[in-house]
């Protein structure tokens, strides 16, 4: 039984990192182009955007993430992130 709970656990976790290899780089295009075409005072909003990004993608009470975060750890904080920030963007 637990074996079988830790391998879901790790199929899950694989799936998320495919989902977000496969949606985060359009997204960052899209966000960085929309950038270049912005105007100066515009681009403050965008500035914005990356720190609270940045901010949620770091573990709360510590200022860096840690070394030992695994890559679907991370590729999920930043996913999450993202759909944070585009929600507030539309």
């Amino acid at each position: 039984m637990v074996i079988g709970w830790f391998a879901s656990e790790r199929r899950e976790r694989r799936r998320k990192v495919r989902l977000d290899r496969k949606h985060l780089e359009p997204r960052a295009r899209r966000f960085l182009k929309i950038y270049l075409n912005a105007d100066e005072t515009r681009k403050a909003e965008f500035y914005q955007a990356v720190q609270e990004a940045s901010e949620q993608c770091r573990p709360s009470g510590s200022s860096l993430p840690p070394l030992e975060l695994e890559d679907a750890q991370v590729a999920e904080a930043t996913s999450s992130a993202s759909d944070a920030n585009r929600l507030g963007a539309e």
